[in-house]
C-alpha cells in the first residue's frame, strides 16, 4: 500500500506556503505528516527555503533508510533530486506553463531508465482537467470535471501496455463537505503548482468499473479533524471493496504546521 500513499503525494497537492510567486494567501504551510496504517508509522517532514522544498520520509518498517526528495526552483520549473540515505535514486523535471502551473514533468531513475512522465492541461481559470501519467508498464487518463468549485466526477482510462485485456475506463464520482472548506492544501509537494484547489473538503470517492456496465467496486471515505483557523490536522482515510462493501483499507495521518 505504500505505493498507493506515494501515488496520492505525487497526485494530490498539499502544503501551504507564502512567497514569491505563490498563489496562496496563508501564512502557513504544513511541516510533519505523521501517517499510521497496519501497525506501521510514516514520518514525513517538509523544509521550505523560499520556492525550493525539502521532503523527508522514514518508514516505520526501515528506520535506519531516509529518503529525501529536494525540488529547486529554476525560473521555468523545479528540479527534483531523490537520494536514499546519501545514494542518489533518482532526478526529474517539473515544467511550469504560461498561466505558471506545472504542465508537464518527467523522472527518472539512477540507472537512466525513464520512471513516469505526465502531462496536465488547466481550463481558463486555472482549474486542472486532465492529467496523463505514463508508468511504462500502465498508463492512466483522467479528465476531471467540476460543479459549484468542486469536482463532479473524473474519467480514468487505464492502459495496461502489456496486456491490453486489463484496459479498463473508471468513472470515479465525488462527494463534497459543505461545511469544510479546504484551507489551502494540506499533503504532496509543490504547493499551489497544480492548479486551481477544490473549494471543500472532500468526503467520499466512488469508482465504477464502466467495462462492466457502471459496477461499483470501491469507496474512499473521508474524514477530518481541524483546527481552530480550519486547518486539517487528522485526516482519517477508508477503503471499502464491493461487492459486500468490506472495509479493505483504515489509515490515518496527522497533520502540524508552521511559518
Amino acid at each position: 500500500m505504500r505505493f498507493c500513499l506515494v501515488f496520492l503525494l505525487v497526485a494530490c497537492f498539499v502544503a501551504c506556503r507564502k512567497s514569491n510567486g505563490d498563489r496562496s494567501s496563508s501564512p502557513y504551510r504544513v511541516v510533519s505528516a505523521i501517517h499510521h496504517l497496519n501497525g506501521e508509522t510514516d514520518t514525513t517532514r517538509y523544509t521550505y527555503n523560499g520556492r525550493n522544498v525539502e521532503i523527508r520520509q522514514v518508514y516505520s518498517r526501515t528506520p535506519s533508510d531516509v529518503y529525501l526528495s529536494r525540488y529547486m526552483f529554476e525560473g521555468s520549473g523545479y528540479r527534483l533530486a531523490g537520494f536514499t540515505g546519501s545514494t542518489p535514486t533518482q532526478s526529474g523535471w517539473f515544467r511550469t506553463g504560461s498561466n505558471g502551473y506545472i504542465d508537464s514533468s518527467r523522472t527518472i531513475r539512477q540507472n537512466g531508465t525513464i520512471n513516469n512522465t505526465l502531462l496536465y492541461q488547466y481550463d481558463s481559470e486555472g482549474k486542472e482537467i486532465r492529467n496523463q501519467a505514463d508508468w511504462g508498464t500502465y498508463k492512466n487518463d483522467y479528465r476531471k470535471f467540476y460543479r459549484d468549485g468542486n469536482y463532479s466526477y473524473w474519467l480514468n482510462d487505464y492502459t495496461n501496455v502489456s496486456n491490453p485485456s486489463l484496459n479498463q475506463r473508471d468513472s470515479i464520482a465525488f462527494e463534497f463537505y459543505t461545511d469544510k472548506p479546504q484551507k489551502d492544501f494540506y499533503k504532496g509537494h509543490l504547493p499551489d503548482m497544480y492548479g486551481k484547489p477544490v473549494t471543500h473538503l472532500v468526503k467520499s470517492r466512488r469508482y465504477y468499473n464502466m467495462n462492466r456496465s457502471g459496477e461499483l467496486y470501491q469507496r474512499w471515505e473521508y474524514n477530518y479533524l481541524t483546527d481552530a483557523q480550519g486547518y486539517v490536522t487528522r485526516e482519517v482515510w477508508l477503503i471499502y471493496t464491493y461487492p459486500g462493501e468490506v472495509l479493505s483499507r483504515s489509515d490515518t495521518t496527522f497533520y502540524t504546521y508552521g511559518r
